[in-house]
């Protein structure tokens, strides 16, 4: 098995939208919705399986994923924020895929970052001495980002609205950053989806 196929993509989407009052998953985007495109991001970048995580309205969410080459799993605590969907994703890539080398964490709300950031970020936990590697944008760094398997046990204890990002500022010594201006564009309010071309 080659290292691009033990890393596997973990595509978080299992949030209500509250700020935005309707599923941002399904807006619009480019002649698809944004959860379509996010995945077929996540499979342009060619980095290994991509799992997408459901919650909220999955049923309409794996409609809108029809046709692409994705597995889904549904975080059935989805209201209890982002951490339980890292866990359910990450738990869901463990059974189907055991052995991966990393995973890279995703959302769907960033439409803008390349598949080509995608893979550096991959190629960068496989290669490098620093095991994490992340997208810095608007003076911090977050997701998307790639998280090498020693970090996995501290990716299962994320709980609540603790995302990965936590993980990121708080083992900054093993984090490798990737500027990507594109990440800081993100939907979470009507004025957001308004922008999106």
């Amino acid at each position: 098995m080659s290292d691009r196929a033990r890393t596997a993509v973990i595509l978080l989407a299992a949030g209500a939208s509250t700020r935005l009052g309707r599923p941002k998953q399904l807006l619009p985007f480019r002649g698809t919705t944004l959860l379509a495109h996010a995945a077929g991001t996540a499979l342009a970048a060619r980095v290994g399986p991509v799992l997408v995580v459901l919650g909220h309205e999955s049923a309409k969410m794996r409609e809108a994923l029809a046709g692409l080459d994705v597995d889904t799993i549904v975080n059935q605590s989805w209201a209890e924020g982002m951490g339980t969907s890292v866990r359910v994703g990450l738990a869901g890539v463990e059974k189907k895929w055991p052995g991966v080398r990393a995973v890279l964490l995703m959302t769907c709300d960033q439409p803008l970052v390349p598949p080509g950031t995608l893979r550096e970020l991959v190629e960068s936990v496989l290669t490098s001495t620093k095991r994490i590697a992340a997208c810095a944008y608007g003076g911090s760094a977050g997701v998307p980002a790639a998280f090498a398997r020693k970090f996995f046990p501290d990716l299962l204890k994320l709980s609540g609205d603790r995302g990965a990002r936590v993980l990121i500022l708080t083992r900054a010594d093993d984090v490798r950053t990737f500027p990507c201006p594109e990440a800081a564009v993100d939907v979470d309010t009507e004025a957001d989806s308004a922008k999106l071309v």
